[in-house]
């Protein structure tokens, strides 16, 4: 598996390729480590993995903690820019008690946090070390 998000972000980040073509691998990276801190730390993680036919904007990760709650976490790269629908989304699930967040890779230790994680695990997220 790791592997293959390997060869998917090489390929993503190859020469020849657009700008939207390495943000996409960069996107699939981020999430793929967010996705394993979480199931880590003993979240159960939900996902779509095909969008289409989906309400637009609702937020890339639901996770559940038995002791944590629910969250739903919309993943952004960290020039990546919310759509209406995504803000829309999120103001709805946070004004109905629920907690819903924006998460870039410069935020890993807020993300480390949010997860209940030691915050010296967020170096692991980020570069993809442990």
């Amino acid at each position: 598996m790791i592997k293959g998000l390997l060869k998917a972000l090489l390929k993503a980040s190859g020469s020849g390729r657009s700008e939207t073509h390495r943000r996409r691998g960069y996107e699939a990276w981020f999430q793929y480590r967010v996705c394993q801190a979480a199931r880590d730390a003993g979240w159960k993680v939900y996902y779509t993995r095909d969008s289409r036919g989906s309400p637009p904007g609702y937020p890339d990760l639901t996770l559940v903690h038995p002791q944590a709650g629910i969250l739903f976490a919309e993943l952004r790269t960290d020039w990546g820019k919310l759509s209406e629908a995504q803000v829309g989304w999120i103001n709805a699930i946070n004004a109905a008690g629920g907690n819903a967040q924006v998460w870039r890779p410069r935020q890993s230790r807020w993300i480390c946090r949010s997860l209940r994680i030691d915050p010296k695990r967020a170096k692991w997220l980020r570069t993809g070390r442990a």
